[in-house]
């Protein structure tokens, strides 16, 4: 039982084991919403929830399905030159800024492509992604027409140590292309064939959940919008290469598959039109 207390006014004083537990609680409390509800604890921390067009445009991407047949140099030519407008998640826009340089990256799609196997028109889907063709791009730390990280390959794939001298490397499109795609691969055989990564993929700090289908693995992918999805085959591959996790510094990275999905159906039609 709590002894009561009178001040000079007559109020009841609240005692100091009381004014412990108040606090206590208020802290307990804050403490609880920055932990569970970081976006509604920090207004600066972005809380994403797709828009309309958003939703209804994501809904309409379909899992990647590789082109089937070989695509000649001059056609592959075409369609990266004609690479323009195309419509990806909240109705943003992509396109191929190769300029002077089509025919030269056409070259290098085409050579490595044949070398690893990879479809031509996912190399250049991801290129527009990662960089709009510019071939000295560079965000966050990572280079190059498809994105390569300084922080995690410098050092090997061929790559120099030296971050200096591997991102001289990385502006080279034939050795940023290689890198990728080698990564790209990597990821497709942990992740897009039968063989489970079981406890040692993680999201957000914690094991992905993975499920079972005909024969099929898929992994389950968290962004900073909670948009629990799953992927396997390619798109597995392509999650890999982007990250499992919320990217706080890059929020609409949750879209990259869906965006990359998207993309490479333009180029297919545009391959079969050309």
């Amino acid at each position: 039982m709590i002894n009561k207390k009178f001040n000079k006014k007559g109020d009841i004083e609240i005692s100091t084991i009381m004014k412990t537990i108040i606090v206590v609680a208020v802290v307990s409390i804050v403490f609880i919403g920055i932990i569970f509800f970081p976006s509604k604890a920090f207004g600066f921390l972005p809380n994403y929830a797709p828009g309309e067009d958003e939703l209804i445009r994501v809904s309409e991407t379909t899992p990647i399905q590789p082109f089937v047949g070989d695509i000649e140099l001059e056609k592959l030519e075409k369609v990266i030159s004609s690479s323009k407008g195309i419509i990806v998640t909240n109705n943003k826009i992509k396109s191929c800024a190769c300029g002077i340089n089509c025919d030269n990256y056409a070259n290098a799609i085409k050579q490595i492509s044949e070398e690893d196997k990879v479809d031509p028109l996912l190399i250049l889907s991801m290129m527009i992604q990662e960089s709009d063709c510019k071939v000295s791009s560079e965000v966050t730390g990572s280079v190059g027409l498809i994105q390569i990280s300084l922080k995690d390959h410098c050092g090997n794939y061929g790559l120099d140590a030296n971050i200096e001298k591997c991102r001289t490397q990385l502006l080279d499109p034939k050795t940023n292309f290689d890198v990728g795609i080698k990564i790209l691969n990597e990821k497709y055989k942990a992740l897009g064939t039968r063989h489970p990564m079981g406890n040692k993929l993680y999201c957000n700090n914690k094991p992905c959940s993975v499920k079972f289908e005909n024969g099929t693995y898929y992994y389950e992918f968290q962004g900073c919008g909670k948009r629990n999805q799953y992927y396997s085959g390619w798109d597995a591959a392509l999650r890999g290469y982007n990250g499992w996790s919320c990217n706080r510094n890059l929020p609409a990275q949750d879209y990259y598959v869906d965006n990359i999905r998207l993309i490479h159906k333009k180029l297919k039609e545009n391959a079969e039109e050309n």
